[in-house]
């Protein structure tokens, strides 16, 4: 059955539906995260105005006030390094991949090698990950594919095989 669908399934095409799926993928991702990118930068400029306010205050601070203003200052300037670090997260911007002959091949390849080489439940496993449902028609000798299709319920779903395939 595995060495069927390894012979029907990979195949340029199949590689290249994939690729389109992933894509699709990489695409809603981005449309997703586009309003929590918005509302990290709207965060540093609201905590980079704040600080500057702070050392403003601090500079024109009595003795005991300076001491709570500095404590301000360091709780702020934390806040700032976690919202920069979530907006540079958000910023990755995935690409979507690209398709070349030579990349077909070497993932065609690769899957190839796994299919062949890897232990059933890692075969099994990779085959549900990629796959919604394969149908076999054994007199024929031939698989036909239901690839996973790409939705905004579960985006992330494709990460384990994008993440296969971009190595």
């Amino acid at each position: 059955m595995l060495d069927l669908i390894r012979r029907t399934l990979i195949t340029p095409k199949t590689i290249r539906e994939m690729i389109d799926i992933i894509n699709e993928d990489v695409r809603l991702q981005g449309e997703n995260q586009a309003p929590e990118l918005e509302r990290a930068r709207r965060q540093i400029t609201s905590l980079e105005r704040q600080d500057a306010n702070l050392r403003r205050a601090l500079r024109t601070a009595r003795p005991n006030a300076a001491e709570r203003i500095a404590l301000e200052i360091d709780q702020v300037a934390a806040e700032i390094r976690r919202a920069v670090a979530k907006r540079d997260e958000l910023e990755q911007v995935r690409t979507p991949m690209a398709t070349s002959k030579r990349f077909i091949q070497q993932t065609m390849d690769e899957m190839t090698g796994l299919m062949k080489n890897s232990a059933l439940d890692t075969r099994v496993a990779w085959v549900r990950d990629l796959l919604d449902r394969v149908t076999v028609d054994g007199r024929e000798e031939h698989a036909v594919a239901i690839w996973r299709t790409a939705s905004d319920d579960g985006v992330n779903r494709s990460d384990s095989v994008s993440s296969w395939l971009r190595r």
